[in-house]
C-alpha cells in the first residue's frame, strides 16, 4: 500500500512519538492510502476501547494493515486484489456454481405462528482492529487480547437499520422508541480464525448472560467436522420443545456488555468483532 505524507497543521501525540528519522503520515483529511481517504471513525468509551488504547485502526500514523489496505491502486475502482506491487494482475475469470439442498423437518401438528424477524448487529467500535503482540515471553496460553464494549439494545437495531426479512412493521422497527419489548432469536459472532478464541453478550446491570459464541475445531472425517475445520457456532433461541433455550427479552435501552478474546501470541491486523442476529417483538 502507498501511504502519502501531508504536513500536519498541529503536532500530535503520535506524530511526535514517531523516531528520529522517521517520517510521519499525519492524520489530517489529505491523509490517502492507495488514493483513497483514510476516515477510521473509531467509537469512544464506553462504546469501544480502540481511542483508548491507542488502536492502530484508528490512526493513520500507526495503521499497520487491515481492508484500508486492499483497495489497488485506482481510487475509483472497487475491485480487491491481495499481490505483491510487482505482481501482474491476471486476466483470468472464473465461473463457479453453487447447488443448494434444503432440508425441513414437518412440524408435526404444531401451529406456532411465524414471526416478523429483524436484523440487530453491533461492532466494538469499528468494522476492524488491530491485536498487538503480547508482552515477549508470556506463554502462549496467556497470550489473551481482549476488547470491551458497552452499547444498548437500542444501538444494535440502529446500527445499519432494519434489514427486515419482510415489509410488515418494518419501517417502525428502526424506530422503536422502547414501548414495545424484542426478543433476541438468533446471535452470532463474527471474528477472524486462527486468532478469535470467542466473545460473550452480557447484560451490563445484572450480568445475565445472552450468549456466548467460542471457536470450535472438527476432529473427525464427517462432513463440517473435519480436522482443521474451524467454525463458530451461533446462539439459538426458541421453543423447549426444540431444545432450544427461551428468547432474552430486552428493550431498546437496555445495557449490553460484550467482550471479545483474541490470541495475541503474535500480532494480528483486520480483525473483527461482530455480533450479527435475528429479533422480533416479544409482544
Amino acid at each position: 500500500a502507498t501511504f502519502n505524507r501531508a504536513a500536519a497543521t498541529q503536532t500530535t501525540a503520535t506524530c511526535a512519538d514517531v523516531p528520529a528519522g522517521g517520517a510521519c503520515v499525519c492524520r489530517a483529511p489529505t491523509g490517502f492510502i492507495n488514493g483513497r481517504r483514510f476516515d477510521a471513525r473509531c467509537m469512544g468509551e464506553p462504546r469501544s476501547e480502540l481511542l483508548k488504547e491507542h488502536n492502530p485502526t484508528c490512526d493513520l500514523n500507526l495503521y499497520d494493515g487491515g481492508m484500508a489496505c486492499c483497495g489497488g491502486l485506482d481510487p475509483n475502482s472497487t475491485k480487491r486484489f491481495l499481490l505483491d506491487a510487482d505482481q501482474p494482475i491476471p486476466p483470468l475469470q472464473d465461473e463457479v456454481y453453487f447447488r443448494w439442498r434444503f432440508y425441513y423437518e414437518d412440524a408435526g401438528g404444531v401451529h406456532a405462528p411465524p414471526k416478523e424477524t429483524y436484523h440487530v448487529e453491533w461492532q466494538f467500535g469499528h468494522i476492524e482492529y488491530s491485536v498487538p503482540q503480547a508482552v515477549e515471553g508470556t506463554p502462549p496460553e496467556k497470550a489473551v487480547h481482549t476488547l470491551t464494549s458497552n452499547f444498548t439494545v437500542g444501538d444494535m437495531v440502529a446500527l445499519y437499520g432494519a434489514q427486515c426479512s419482510g415489509s410488515d412493521g418494518c419501517e417502525q422497527w428502526g424506530k422503536n422508541n422502547g414501548s414495545r419489548p424484542i426478543q433476541f432469536l438468533m446471535l452470532g459472532f463474527h471474528c477472524h480464525s486462527p486468532a478469535c478464541l470467542g466473545g460473550v453478550l452480557l447484560n451490563a446491570d445484572t450480568g445475565e448472560e445472552y450468549c456466548r459464541v467460542s471457536s470450535r475445531a472438527g476432529h473427525s472425517a464427517m462432513p463440517q467436522d473435519e480436522e482443521e475445520y474451524l467454525w463458530l457456532p451461533p446462539c439459538q433461541y426458541g421453543a423447549a420443545w426444540e431444545g432450544l433455550l427461551p428468547p432474552p427479552v430486552v428493550n431498546m435501552s437496555t445495557k449490553l456488555r460484550s467482550v471479545k478474546w483474541a490470541n495475541s501470541s503474535v500480532p494480528h491486523f483486520g480483525v473483527m468483532a461482530i455480533w450479527q442476529g435475528r429479533a422480533a417483538y416479544a409482544d
